[in-house]
């Protein structure tokens, strides 16, 4: 997974806004991006998941087909709800 840096133009980490980065890990409130091999915390409203969709569904197709792996698509439907990304814009397909 990777994602885009748009933080605050007063933020020490600005110069960094619009670059991509890969994501170290995904928490309920904050994504962890490995920038130059330091991992640095940001949250959900500061970064910019790279094809959220696709994301989104592969949480949903492991969630589907294994009801034990539910935490990252909590975790993607509160990052969807912080960014008031619509459902209107995402869809689901089962993968069955």
């Amino acid at each position: 997974m990777k994602a885009i840096i748009n933080v605050n133009r007063k933020s020490v980490y600005s110069k960094l806004n619009g670059l991509t980065f890969d994501v170290k890990d995904v928490m309920s409130n904050l994504i962890s991006l490995d920038i130059n091999g330091i991992i640095t915390d940001f949250t959900h409203k500061e970064v910019m998941i790279v094809d959220f969709a696709n994301e989104l569904q592969s949480a949903y197709n492991r969630a589907n087909w294994n009801s034990s792996d539910m935490t990252l698509l909590f975790i993607l439907r509160s990052y969807k709800i912080d960014n008031n990304i619509g459902d209107t814009q995402l869809e689901y397909n089962c993968p069955a």
